[in-house]
């Protein structure tokens, strides 16, 4: 299939257009100042017709050009054009006929609207020439206005005019509600008035329950798919997504993707059963690209509601808000792209039956993500499908992408070795190599063509580990750490050789895809020449959020050591989240290190007990409780086995180590940061700090509090008003405020 035969649906084609139509934005600020006794009938005779007492008011027509509007855009001589049209409704003498140009009006038609006497201008010559007769050449002339306008100037007097009696309702959700309630009324061929608008808004205000929630997230966190636009031409968007890049609703618009029919089919299928759909898959198997192309193909872009990353309970609440006050529409979507360690989502889809039953989610999601959260069932109803790879979809490929490297399918599928992520394969076919040949190309030659070849290998390390757990570091950080004298060439040249972007002005840098970011990082740590413990501390020491993975991974794959827990505790943390994900990371060390010091005791254990071995036996490895719940237990169980307590006594008594030790958080703690430092207080300090970041710290704050109070030896003070925490984190925070009271008291 040639590159040219990749063009987007008509269906696809219409929602772009739909999502922000010049025409439907001048409709709508004519709504807004529109007289109380004025109807407005969009797409009916003309783009718009306005009406006053049962009588035409205004015909007119929007055109949208990059040229100069001249006479010939408006087809005098068509009979169907705008002024044969006009023709109709002459004997309303009050009427005008106004033409709209969102661009520059042309010399010729200028002219014409300043001379008084019509029959001297070039127009007049012209529309007789065509076959309109005097009479009608002259009432059309007279009766013609032609507006110029912006855009910008729309917008602007949209939204001051909406100030003057939407003073409770988010302006941008309002809007968004305006431009699809004109488009409904312009393909459902319907009039509006003001006052119907008016009731329109208070019907909004009164369906909408959290008005502050609305405020702080729409298009914040909740984003209509058609603001997700960039400036890179077809060619640019294509040779990006051929690449390997994370997919972007632009790369669908353009037509980059494979349309995968047998997925998209699933899909469908599925939201018949269910109105939530979950996607699953490994990285680069085309989950966030399959979600874009079934929703530009089946939804305006208007409808299509995109969920940013949610960090809290409260977040989620407000996010579900939004959503009940869109509930009305009945066919909104929403899309949610998990991301790396988000747990909320699940929130999400619990209430969201509840809140907002008629929109339906579309979830995409990592496989090691899925698996990582604490599905229930019970509560968690939605359809899964898992995607991965397959060879039919391999064939298609091969077809839509000819090269003379691979001669036939067969040569291209053994040479891919017939397994692998999507990205990976489109990759091999255009560069006629596999990925990670062509990333150990471009490393070589920073090797033997740049003199500091060593800290910009360095540098791109720190970023891919960093991508690898979806973290963008900032540049300041990253040159803190790596001693660099030509840092703009390094980052212009990442950014050419596709390993980073460039994100939020300019101050922060990232991996592409989190696929690369692997990739890079293996093969840069197969060199040899880098310490893997240093570039860890670096990374922990320069992101913002996601360390609790990063850290375990080490760990499980190089060991932990108290010479690594001191110099992970000197790190000065750039967030409240970062010191809560570490200290995560050395409590799952600790119980890590438990299991395998008693790993061969547990295993003759769970022979022995049917795998609950430590479940019936070890009930509390914490040291917490300080309960013996052997003894009641037994009771049960020696009906079973009058055995039961003394075997399982026994083997609890070879255990090598019966609590855990608490040995690496211990040394966290005495090596770690001083609190009364100011710059601890300043991250504490949650009522001064922006909403995002209290959104992030308070979801961590009880992991941190509950081991750094452990240093006091006095009970921790649960403050009753602390109001900043949600209903489920108080409750867990005071449950285990209550349960370490009683063990100081003890």
């Amino acid at each position: 299939m040639e590159k040219n035969e990749f063009v987007k649906s008509e269906i696809g084609s219409e929602a772009a257009w739909r999502g922000f139509s010049t025409q439907t934005l001048y409709i709508a600020k004519r709504l807004l100042t529109a007289e109380d006794d004025e109807q407005l009938y969009p797409e009916q005779v003309e783009d718009l017709m306005i009406m006053r007492k049962g009588k035409i008011k205004e015909l007119v027509q929007v055109k949208n050009l990059s040229d100069d509007l001249s006479l010939s855009d408006l087809s005098p001589k068509k009979n169907d054009s705008f002024f044969r049209r006009c023709l109709k409704f002459k004997k309303s003498e009050k009427i005008c006929l106004k033409i709209v140009s969102f661009g520059n009006i042309g010399p010729e038609l200028q002219n014409m609207l300043k001379e008084k006497e019509k029959r001297k201008s070039s127009i007049y010559n012209k529309l007789l020439s065509y076959g309109y007769n005097e009479n009608d050449t002259l009432w059309l002339l007279n009766h013609l206005e032609i507006e110029e306008i912006s855009e910008s100037e729309i917008e602007k007097s949209i939204k001051e005019t909406m100030k003057e009696y939407v003073e409770i309702v988010a302006y941008n959700l309002v809007k968004d509600n305006l431009i699809y309630y004109i488009y409904k009324l312009s393909s459902e061929k319907g009039y509006t008035s003001k006052k119907c608008w008016e009731e329109k808004v208070s019907n909004i205000a009164k369906d909408l329950m959290a008005i502050d929630s609305i405020q702080r997230q729409y298009q914040r966190t909740i984003i209509p798919l058609y603001d997700y636009k960039s400036n890179k031409t077809s060619e640019e968007l294509l040779n990006d997504y051929r690449m390997g890049i994370n997919a972007s609703p632009d790369h669908i618009r353009s037509g980059c993707d494979l349309r995968r029919g047998r997925w998209l089919n699933e899909i469908r299928d599925r939201f018949l059963k269910n109105n939530i759909v979950l996607i699953k898959g490994a990285s680069g198997q085309g989950k966030t690209t399959l979600a874009y192309r079934y929703l530009i193909d089946n939804y305006p872009e208007l409808n299509i509601m995109c969920i940013q990353r949610v960090t809290s309970e409260d977040q989620a609440i407000d996010i579900l808000s939004v959503l009940r006050g869109l509930n009305a529409r009945k066919d909104i979507v929403v899309y949610i792209d998990v991301e790396p360690y988000d747990i909320q989502w699940l929130w999400i889809c619990e209430k969201a039956l509840e809140l907002a039953k008629d929109i339906k989610i579309l979830i995409s999601i990592r496989e090691e993500d899925f698996q990582r959260s604490s599905i229930d069932y019970s509560k968690h109803n939605f359809e899964e499908i898992s995607i991965e790879f397959s060879k039919d979809e391999a064939i298609e490929l091969y077809e839509m992408y000819p090269n003379t490297t691979y001669l036939s399918f067969d040569n291209a599928w053994k040479s891919f070795g017939e397994n692998g992520p999507l990205m990976e394969y489109i990759f091999m076919l255009n560069e006629s190599r596999t990925l990670a040949d062509r990333i150990k190309a471009q490393i070589e030659n920073i090797v033997n063509h740049e003199e500091e070849a060593d800290s910009w290998l360095e540098s791109l390390m720190i970023i891919s580990l960093a991508g690898i757990h979806n973290n963008s570091v900032s540049v300041n950080g990253l040159f803190q750490k790596v001693q660099c004298k030509q840092k703009l060439k390094m980052i212009k040249h990442f950014e050419k050789e596709y390993f980073v972007k460039v994100t939020q002005n300019s101050t922060y840098v990232e991996s592409l895809h989190v696929l690369r970011a692997r990739i890079i990082y293996n093969i840069l740590m197969e060199m040899g020449i880098f310490n893997k413990e240093d570039i860890l501390i670096n990374t922990l020491e320069i992101i913002e959020h996601n360390a609790t993975q990063m850290l375990i991974e080490y760990v499980y794959e190089v060991g932990m050591t108290q010479e690594l827990v001191g110099r992970i505790a000197k790190i000065r943390c750039l967030s409240i989240e970062i010191y809560a994900d570490i200290l995560k990371a050395l409590l799952w060390c600790e119980i890590y290190y438990y299991f395998k010091i008693n790993r061969k005791v547990i295993e003759e254990g769970d022979i022995l007990f049917n795998k609950q071995f430590m479940f019936l036996g070890n009930t509390d490895i914490t040291g917490l409780l300080q309960i013996d719940l052997l003894h009641d237990i037994s009771k049960v169980f020696n009906e079973v086995n009058p055995h039961f307590e003394e075997q399982m006594t026994e083997l609890l008594n070879k255990l090598p180590l019966l609590k855990l030790e608490y040995k690496f958080l211990d040394a966290g703690k005495s090596n770690g940061p001083n609190f009364d430092d100011p710059y601890y207080i300043e991250m504490f300090d949650f009522e001064h700090s922006a909403d995002e970041d209290r959104y992030i710290a308070i979801g961590k704050v009880g992991d941190v509090l509950f081991v750094v109070e452990e240093e006091k030896k006095s009970p921790i003070n649960f403050d009753e008003d602390c109001g900043e925490l949600s209903p489920a984190m108080m409750k867990a925070f005071k449950s285990a405020v209550v349960q370490r009271n009683r063990k100081k008291k003890a």
